[in-house]
């Protein structure tokens, strides 16, 4: 097939992989690609890919981190991983442009507002579009450094076996952090090395296992907030958002003297982390910290943050919007990025911190309550201890 010259910003977004059915599945994949519109793969910036004619579609119950090719006597094929579903595309080079992907637009559909109040909500919004990112932001407030016990020698460990589909899946997690700045290879004295934990929706999460640094690493006593103290402050409130932080570890830089620490070691080599990540034993406290000390001003007024969950709360919509204008300039100012698809604006009812927020008051999340109510009834004394 000829080649096609494609603008990078003619793209659909990433295909959720939530849906629970494969029927579903293929019919979102075929309204969303449909017959022209490329997929844009977000390691290579100069590919697109096009669905073929093809009507065939395979399982795989392997990981979705990486692509299978596929070669045919005429044609290579790329497939865009699915859990337990792909669909076979067409791989095409496009020209280069400096365009980057559009911001992704908050969604506010299912929100009890009316046309007005949704024009209000939506000009707000386009606003401070710059921080509705695809990308995590830096901040210009904290740094993440770590202290060891003084006389500690470093830690070196060897990195795990893995099987090769499993090596394919770190190799393309390296790539793409080293891509993205997360990373830089090492000469560092210290090495932990990395895990793959499976994860409930079919994925594998790519972890480090920094255990033998946290066990020589002086703790940080800042505090993280209680969550009665934090449901007891959203008590009555008439309008609530939340505000999902894209990659929030991510955002915290490390300290100079503190990247060494962090290396982690796999079969590509040896590596360093440039941006704080899971699993370091004060990176909540430095988060925390760091969340305090950019909505100082604003906490227990108009918003709460637990973490990187920030909920913002106000009786009336006006005034709500005010607030969340405050909240986005104190998080611009901090260089602070959102994900907009994990973004609620303006609901009556919110769940947050495993409870339901409503103006008649805080309630147990009914998911939570079903599970309990589903669990089978305990026979002996390990499934007691396993139901508690």
């Amino acid at each position: 097939m000829a080649e096609q010259k494609v603008p990078i910003n003619e793209v659909v977004r990433q295909i959720s992989n939530t849906l629970p059915k494969h029927g579903e599945v293929i019919q979102r994949i075929q309204e969303t690609l449909g017959s022209i519109q490329p997929q844009l793969d977000s390691q290579i910036a100069t590919q697109v890919y096009f669905p073929t004619t093809s009507s065939s579609y395979t399982h795989f119950r392997s990981s979705p981190f990486h692509q299978i090719t596929k070669s045919s006597s005429s044609l290579s094929h790329k497939y865009v991983k699915i859990p337990y579903l792909t669909i076979p595309l067409q791989l095409h080079d496009i020209s280069h442009t400096d365009e980057s992907l559009p911001p992704e637009v908050p969604k506010f559909s299912d929100s009890i507002l009316c046309p007005d109040q949704q024009k209000c909500l939506c000009n707000l919004l386009q606003s401070f579009s710059q921080v509705f990112t695809n990308t995590p932001g830096r901040t210009n407030k904290i740094q993440h450094h770590i202290d060891v016990q003084p006389g500690s020698k470093p830690r070196n460990s060897a990195p795990y076996r893995y099987a090769p589909a499993r090596r394919q899946i770190i190799e393309d997690k390296i790539n793409k952090m080293l891509n993205e700045g997360i990373i830089v290879p090492s000469k560092s004295p210290w090495a932990s090395p990395v895990v793959l934990a499976p994860e409930k929706d079919g994925f594998i999460c790519f972890c480090i296992d920094y255990r033998k640094l946290n066990e020589i690493t002086i703790r940080d006593a800042y505090p993280i907030p209680r969550i009665d103290d934090t449901l007891d402050a959203l008590q009555h409130a008439h309008f609530v958002s939340t505000l999902d932080l894209r990659s929030g570890y991510w955002q915290v830089e490390m300290d100079a003297s503190s990247k060494a620490l962090t290396a982690f070691v796999t079969h590509k080599g040896l590596f360093e982390c440039t941006v704080m990540l899971f699993g370091l034993t004060n990176a909540p406290a430095t988060f925390q910290r760091l969340m305090n000390i950019v909505l100082s001003g604003l906490k227990w007024q108009c918003c709460l943050v637990c973490l990187d969950d920030i909920i913002v709360y106000s009786s009336t919509f006006e005034q709500h919007l005010e607030d969340l204008r405050k909240v986005f300039l104190a998080l611009a100012d901090a260089n602070l990025t959102r994900k907009a698809s994990k973004c609620n604006f303006c609901r009556r009812e919110m769940k947050f911190l495993g409870h339901l927020i409503t103006p008649d008051g805080i309630k147990p999340d009914p998911g939570l309550i079903a599970t309990i109510e589903k669990f089978p009834e305990p026979t002996n004394i390990k499934a007691v201890q396993a139901f508690l």
